[in-house]
């Protein structure tokens, strides 16, 4: 490390972004900065050898926190007081738009708001629907939006996408979507020549890759050489996930490569020298950041391209790791939000997997094995060893077949991306020239995707998994990282070290392994629908509904994007039972889009007579994947583990008449965990409501989960008296329903029950012990204070 004082500031200075995520009080300098002179000083004293990597390590971690709460603050506090707010909006658009889902999205540079004088300077994010003519929509037309502008939500569950942080990395403070009768044309154009130039050369090059090539094909080679992926399909996205191929359709330091080197090879071709040809190729790559638009790992294998070419140009050995650490300071100061940009830290990890792994691998395979695939397998199980935890902690899933695939296709990407090149210039001076050439590049891109499609199709292709801790990614880092740089022998010549780390990692997870677990309730938030995830205290798994909308079927979105991040958010590897309340979409949709892609043990229903009609699609989804069903009613008793229990209330045992309305037949149930009680009312409404009163106190509860979604039909006076809930938790969303209602808002607020409304907490977590419980709104807004309040 002492060698690499630039690696040592870089993850420092990472590290200090880390810490201003987590902790919101500047006062935290003053703690960090006197500690680092403290411990730089005590070291000189004492001779240690490390003492000037304290001195260095303290200053970049200062210097990340502060430069992260300074950007995040002047980002986001000029627009904060016109959020949720009906506001008139003068500006121009900023960059492409795309259309997708009958809607137009494009960048908005806001120059005014309600006439106001003052001009802000922030990007927002615009949405328009029902668009005529999308023309009009041109890069630097000016505009006059009339609208709610709305601050970006961010992670709203465990394992959720931080839909924030992702605007934020492009410096888009805030979201409007509107129709575009609430959008006025002005005559204004702002001109953007650089932008305008990038984006028309990019139109060029796709126009031409379309020309030459069949639409798929021109659609890939135009992604691997622009990052363009507009036209990808999603059948296409998801197999070269699934194969391990992604990354050659994500624009890196490889693509930059494939044309940077036949550059530097025509320059030399010509008589040019090494320094001048270096030199003049830069200039190139500020070409291609246009192009490309500027992407987050473009613009870091851009700095480690000028880097090295600077250094060739100097005639001046330039290491990989360093390099990389450089780009990572230098982007991250300007832009700390890019820190969380997946695209930024699959690079970066590729790049330094690459750098520290690549030989070490490579002497592992016999010298009998042929250079190429020695060298192609090197190569991705480097680079893939770089970006695991990055893959795992953000999409959960790991291509098995990624080696074979990758030995398959690597060796021609080279090959596809610069003869794609050249068949943009060949079409730009004759057609004949780029349609010959595109003869060849249609076989090569035909062979990528023929190899991708037959990856993807093998079952095992890719797993889920669940997301690691933090410690075993640190720990995970330090281990490759130390192999990597010193081999083997180091772990030798330091053996009890060695030794005293594995037992002091063993003896906190035998203690973490003894500690008793709480348990642990989600109340997740689905917009407008109910799910709650419950693990008992011996490690079970339970599921109360799965959300859902009319579509789910063909989005799979809450499934698939809600729930399954949540559960390996929490490292759950099955659920052990997953209970429906009732049939209705929103309660229902989510869990039947789980079952496809996760293991679901079990499924409860409601037993009522027309049960089996209701769930017909769950039920033979079950029969398909052998998954028992069971059906539940009034006096049934599920024990989720040795010391909890589900007791069910609802729907009634005897036939009464409730039945002509779905709510109603929503199991309903009183979760016992010592002295802990949550009672769960799916969305029974009056009827079914007063069918409960018979419990008496039976039904008093600690926590209650607040019947359909807080509709005023439900959650009467009667209900409450004998409820005495605590707290009260409503899962709702945006909706036209008027939920929750003012009325259901006040019986609680009379029964003074703390609130919580998953569309302003988010997910509400609860603990408990048994005795006590305490309860966490995932959502918290992010302002950064001197002192904590």
């Amino acid at each position: 490390m002492m060698k690499r004082p630039m690696l040592q500031a870089s993850v420092a200075y990472c590290s200090g972004i880390v810490l201003a995520c987590l902790i919101h009080h500047i006062f935290i300098i003053l703690l960090i900065v006197p500690a680092t002179i403290f411990l730089f000083l005590y070291g000189r004293k004492r001779k240690v050898v490390f003492s000037t990597s304290f001195l260095l390590c303290g200053t970049f971690i200062s210097f990340g926190f502060v430069n992260y709460a300074y950007q995040y603050t002047l980002l986001s506090e000029p627009l904060i007081p016109y959020y949720e707010n009906n506001v008139t909006i003068t500006g121009y658009i900023s960059d492409a738009y795309k259309v997708k889902n009958g809607r137009i999205t494009f960048e908005f540079h806001i120059e005014k708001i309600n006439h106001s004088e003052e001009n802000t300077g922030r990007k927002i994010l615009v949405n328009v629907y029902n668009v005529k003519n999308a023309a009009d929509y041109s890069l630097g037309t000016g505009l006059i939006l009339n609208g709610v502008l709305k601050n970006p939500p961010g992670s709203r569950n465990p394992g959720g996408f931080d839909y924030r942080n992702y605007l934020y990395t492009r410096r888009i403070a805030a979201i409007i979507s509107l129709n575009e009768n609430m959008v006025e044309k002005t005559r204004f154009v702002k001109k953007l020549p650089l932008k305008r130039f990038g984006l028309e050369l990019r139109e060029y090059i796709v126009n031409s890759l379309e020309r030459n090539l069949s639409g798929e094909k021109a659609a890939l080679i135009a992604a691997m050489l622009t990052g363009y992926r507009e036209n990808l399909t999603e059948t296409m996205e998801n197999a070269f996930s699934a194969s391990g191929l992604t990354h050659i359709m994500a624009v890196s330091g490889a693509n930059l490569a494939f044309l940077i080197f036949p550059l530097l090879w025509i320059f030399s071709m010509v008589g040019l020298d090494r320094r001048t040809g270096s030199v003049m190729a830069i200039p190139f790559i500020f070409l291609y950041l246009l192009i490309t638009g500027m992407e987050a790992s473009v613009l870091r294998a851009s700095v480690m391209a000028m880097l090295l070419l600077l250094g060739r140009a100097l005639y001046r050995k330039v290491e990989l790791v360093n390099s990389v650490a450089i780009a990572v300071l230098v982007l991250l100061a300007i832009n700390p939000f890019m820190f969380f940009d997946v695209g930024f830290q699959l690079s970066v990890g590729a790049t330094l997997g690459l750098g520290i792994l690549y030989k070490r691998i490579e002497k592992i395979f016999p010298d009998k094995i042929p250079g190429i695939i020695t060298e192609t397998l090197s190569a991705t199980m480097s680079a893939q060893a770089g970006v695991l935890p990055v893959l795992i902690m953000h999409f959960n899933k790991v291509s098995l077949i990624s080696l074979l695939s990758n030995l398959l296709v690597v060796p021609v990407t080279g090959f596809a991306t610069t003869f794609g090149a050249v068949c943009v210039v060949l079409h730009a001076v004759h057609p004949l020239l780029g349609k010959a050439t595109g003869y060849v590049l249609e076989a090569v891109s035909h062979l990528i995707l023929y190899v991708t499609d037959k990856c993807a199709s093998v079952p095992w292709a890719e797993i889920y998994l669940p997301d690691w801790s933090y410690g075993a990614v640190f720990l995970y880092y330090v281990l490759i990282f130390l192999w990597g740089i010193y081999g083997i022998n180091f772990f030798r010549k330091n053996k009890s070290a060695v030794i005293a780390c594995a037992f002091v990692t063993g003896i906190v997870l035998l203690i973490q392994g003894i500690i008793p677990k709480p348990l642990k309730v989600i109340f997740t938030d689905v917009g407008q629908g109910d799910c709650i995830f419950i693990r008992t205290p011996e490690g079970r798994n339970f599921l109360i509904d799965g959300g859902g909308t009319y579509n789910e079927d063909e989005t799979g979105y809450h499934g698939k994007r809600i729930i399954l991040p949540m559960l390996m958010h929490e490292k759950v590897s099955h659920i052990d039972m997953a209970l429906v309340t009732h049939a209705h979409s929103d309660h229902m949709g989510g869990i039947l889009t789980l079952i496809e892609v996760f293991n679901v043990k079990s499924v409860g229903l409601p037993a009522y007579p027309d049960a089996e009609t209701d769930f017909v699609r769950l039920i033979n989804l079950c029969k398909d994947r052998n998954i028992p069903v069971y059906f539940f009613g009034e006096g049934d008793i599920i024990g989720f583990d040795n010391y909890t229990v589900f007791e069910v209330l609802n729907p009634p045992s005897s036939e009464i008449d409730i039945y002509g309305n779905l709510n109603n037949t929503s199991i309903c149930g009183m979760l016992r965990f010592k002295d802990l009680s949550i009672l769960f009312t799916g969305d029974i409404e009056t009827e079914a409501e007063r069918l409960l009163l018979k419990y008496g106190d039976h039904i008093d509860c600690d926590i209650l989960k607040v019947a359909h979604h807080g509709g005023k039909e439900s959650t009467t006076r009667e209900f409450l008296d004998l409820a005495k809930p605590e707290v009260a938790v409503i899962s709702a969303g945006s909706n036209n329903y008027g939920h929750p209602s003012d009325e259901v808002i006040e019986r609680l607020s009379l029964k003074e029950a703390r609130i919580y409304i998953t569309k302003e907490s988010g997910a509400v977590i609860v603990l408990s012990n048994g005795k006590n419980y305490r309860l966490k709104p995932w959502v918290k807004e992010r302002k950064y204070t001197f002192w904590p309040d």
